[in-house]
């Protein structure tokens, strides 16, 4: 089971997976355009912006209601987010309905309206997503984290942006924004589920009929100039929240999946290391989890979690020692390994899953692949690399601090 990519007469591309077993189609459009494009700070946030007023009324459908009712009275879901290097459109429906998805794309990304009552309403729905995310720890210190790793680089601008800029927006904003970065160049197609890829290709062309001579939005390959330092930040709060983390390599370097996987060994569950070590056998926190994005140019690894003020060092510790105890196990690895083709086999059981992955491969892997090539990536990995990767990009002098704790500390 692979993707089969076709070219559409507009000159973008489309990937195909047919999947004739299964009684859905989910359908998604990549726009390669996410924060870091923005002109700061006059647009800041407009990318994530965009996204949500794309829901809010276009010539065939004049409100949202009348949009997601489109989808939604049969059955389907449509969703779409937006990231530093991507903004992605996604529907699923029962095949007998497929075409009603294609419409909806159509309509969203090629005729939305942006009414100027609709633009205050929603900017204001914005608002208050910012305030909740910021009355959210973890969430508040990941763009934290964001912000003091990369420095001046403009991955670490905040996808929500400022809300300064968010309530400022107008028709002709999003106008230019669109003409700026949506057209046919920078799109990319995807079908999974119960079609045909012939099929697939028809209806795109039919529903996004536009061609373009512009060339795909191209980025500067930047480093991150700035060393960054260990932060504290005081907040009405009761626990302390840490990040321990670093910047790492661009997205297609061989060490991005090595390093991908070692997030998996330390932090794959309940019976890996990290909870067993600092949760189950010294009680440092309650959540404690490891994450890694990759991204063009540069990468990101971190360990998030909370605990008591008072043992933060002791948990800070904890986590370094269980990276560097962890780097040379092979039974790590190869139980990782097997997690990873689990999970990754699992997801392959869900259109909506495997749409929404397809999304984020394409801006970290340039296309969507199939469960049987990312197993085969993964199995590929030597504990040898593992281990060269983590002193590389883990050393504990390289892992920067950013922590959240009560004010009164």
């Amino acid at each position: 089971m692979k993707y089969e990519e076709l070219k559409l007469k507009s000159g973008a591309k489309l990937y195909v997976l047919p999947m004739p077993q299964v009684q859905t189609v989910a359908l998604g459009v990549h726009v390669n355009v996410g924060a870091r494009d923005e002109i700061w700070p006059k647009e800041a946030g407009l990318a994530h912006a965009t996204e949500h007023m794309l829901f809010q009324g276009t010539e065939e459908f004049p409100d949202s209601k009348s949009i997601s009712g489109h989808i939604e009275s049969v059955g389907g879901m449509l969703n779409a987010f937006t990231w530093q290097e991507m903004t992605y459109y996604y529907n699923r429906l029962p095949c007998t309905e497929r075409e009603r998805g294609f419409r909806i794309l159509s309509q969203q990304l090629q005729k939305s309206l942006f009414l100027p009552e609709k633009i205050t309403s929603e900017m204001q729905s914005i608002i208050q997503e910012t305030h909740r995310a910021n009355d959210n720890p973890p969430q508040f210190l990941g763009y934290e984290t964001y912000k003091v790793l990369y420095g001046d680089h403009p991955l670490g601008k905040r996808t929500l942006g400022l809300e300064e800029s968010v309530v400022g927006f107008t028709k002709e904003d999003f106008r230019n924004f669109l003409n700026k970065f949506y057209y046919p160049s920078n799109f990319t197609f995807v079908a999974v589920g119960n079609i045909k890829p012939r099929e697939a290709k028809k209806l795109f062309e039919r529903y996004f009929p536009e061609s373009t001579q512009k060339p795909r939005n191209a980025r500067e390959f930047l480093k991150v100039s700035a060393i960054p330092q260990d932060t504290i930040i005081q907040k009405e709060i009761e626990q302390a929240h840490l990040f321990l983390g670093t910047t790492t390599c661009p997205s297609l370097d061989r060490n991005s999946v090595v390093l991908d996987t070692f997030k998996i060994m330390i932090g794959g569950g309940m019976s890996f290391p990290l909870f067993q070590e600092v949760r189950d056998k010294r009680g440092l926190c309650y959540e404690i989890r490891a994450d890694y994005n990759s991204w063009s140019d540069v990468g990101l690894f971190y360990i998030y979690l909370g605990t008591d003020y008072k043992r933060k060092e002791e948990a800070k510790s904890a986590v370094i020692e269980v990276i560097q105890n962890s780097k040379k196990s092979p039974d790590l690895l190869e139980k990782a390994k097997l997690f990873a083709k689990g999970t990754i086999v699992s997801a392959f059981e869900d259109t909506e899953n495997i749409i929404r992955s397809a999304g984020i491969e394409i801006t970290s892997k340039g296309k969507p692949r199939s469960y049987q090539e990312k197993i085969e990536e993964i199995q590929s990995i030597t504990i040898e690399e593992v281990e060269k990767a983590v002193d590389l990009y883990l050393s504990p002098e390289r892992l920067t601090e950013i922590s959240l704790v009560p004010k009164q500390k």
